[in-house]
């Protein structure tokens, strides 16, 4: 990790390639050792989705790219101007603490179980069912950063919470899979957070903490300006089209160098050339390219697939919820979100373990994993207005 640091910091790949091709080696020979039926990716990929195949992946990977790649420049293409003042403001950091700690109370997130701080890179640790601690990030000038980085956590922070505690040191009382932890964060962050119900709840209760800052802002503009869409060499921070097309390009990535298909001195270049493919992009140096993530360097391979598996069980499942609960945006724009939290718990949360992450969506959806319910999503919110400016 030392040497990914200090590689990012200047800019220079060959100073991380030699531990980054005895890590793949090392992981070619941990595959080798747990053992896997058709190819040495689906070894890896196990210890984060259980059950999951590289080829399962693939399937649903292409559909999605192929329909997401035509979709981005449908939606940049037709992308008006949009008032961004939002942006060119200033919101004190504790201001915006006492904002993160207001929406994890009104959406649920127990504080008697679990408690709320601030840190450079936002995540969740749990403890046990009744010590989830999570940490957001704030950025000064931009409140949607914190706003969004709370959903997320609060998404893995409620499902912790919501296993159950006579199960609490088994498997029953575990998350499934990183795929399904992910789908909960996803379901907050963008299906919830992000939609035009969300801000007709939450304008008023961030005026109200952002006196004299946002006091002219209205829940159109929020919203609009909570999903713009623009083709990014970052995957943190991407909207929720581009955003899948990063993971695409890791996951086709690590799947090659498992395989042996690319060569880690081969990588830079090979980054270059997929971030070409799916974004028209080219990085103009390592540290925004080929550097840009954490994981290679704390030995996680495998598990950035999960991230878009999450976006396509969140769809899924919010389709389920829908249907049990047809009224679920009108209790949202009103600030009702117990009925959904507990639908979630009483759907997800309470099995733990106790089915396979492909098992549950097909149990809760009554389909198998697929992208078409993610699909159908981004097009009736990215299709139907014009998400703001491209430049934006």
């Amino acid at each position: 990790m030392q040497a990914w640091r200090t590689a990012r910091q200047v800019s220079n790949f060959n100073i991380f390639r030699p531990w980054l091709e005895k890590h793949i080696d090392l992981q070619k020979q941990a595959a080798d050792l747990f053992g896997y039926q058709q190819e040495p990716y689906d070894a890896l990929l196990d210890e984060y989705e259980p059950g999951m195949t590289t080829a399962q992946l693939e399937v649903l990977f292409q559909q999605l790219g192929k329909a997401i790649v035509p979709m981005l420049r449908q939606v940049v293409g037709a992308s008006v101007p949009l008032d961004q003042s939002i942006f060119s403001r200033l919101y004190p950091a504790d201001k915006q603490k006492e904002w993160a700690q207001t929406l994890a109370q009104a959406v649920g997130f127990d504080f008697e179980a679990g408690r709320l701080d601030t840190c450079t890179h936002a995540f969740t640790e749990t403890l046990c069912s009744d010590d989830v601690r999570m940490t957001v990030r704030c950025d000064e000038k931009n409140p949607l950063a914190l706003t969004y980085s709370l959903m997320h956590e609060v998404g893995h922070g409620l499902y912790e919470q919501g296993l159950e505690r006579k199960h609490q040191g088994t498997p029953m009382g575990q998350a499934v899979s990183l795929g399904v932890h992910e789908s909960q964060s996803r379901l907050w962050e963008n299906v919830i957070g992000r939609s035009l119900a969300f801000w007709k709840f939450a304008l008023p209760k961030f005026k109200a903490i952002f006196t004299g800052i946002a006091d002219d802002l209205d829940e159109v503009t929020v919203f609009r300006c909570a999903n713009i869409v623009k083709p990014s060499l970052r995957r943190l921070g991407s909207d929720e089209i581009t955003y899948n097309l990063h993971i695409l390009l890791r996951f086709e990535l690590e799947r090659d160098l498992i395989n042996g298909h690319l060569s880690v001195a081969e990588l830079p270049d090979a980054w270059n050339a997929c971030m070409q493919k799916y974004l028209g992009l080219t990085p103009p140096n390592d540290a925004q390219g080929v550097l840009q993530d954490v994981h290679w360097s704390m030995y996680f391979v495998g598990y950035f697939p999960t991230y878009v598996l999450g976006n396509l069980y969140a769809a899924q499942i919010y389709e389920a919820a829908q249907r049990d609960l047809p009224d679920i945006e009108a209790q949202v724009a009103v600030g009702e979100f117990h009925l959904f939290r507990e639908w979630l718990r009483e759907k997800i949360h309470r099995h733990g373990m106790h089915y396979q992450a492909t098992e549950l969506i097909q149990l809760v959806s009554g389909r198998p994993p697929s992208s078409d319910a993610f699909l159908n999503y981004l097009r009736r919110k990215f299709l139907n207005w014009a998400p703001g400016a491209a430049q934006g």
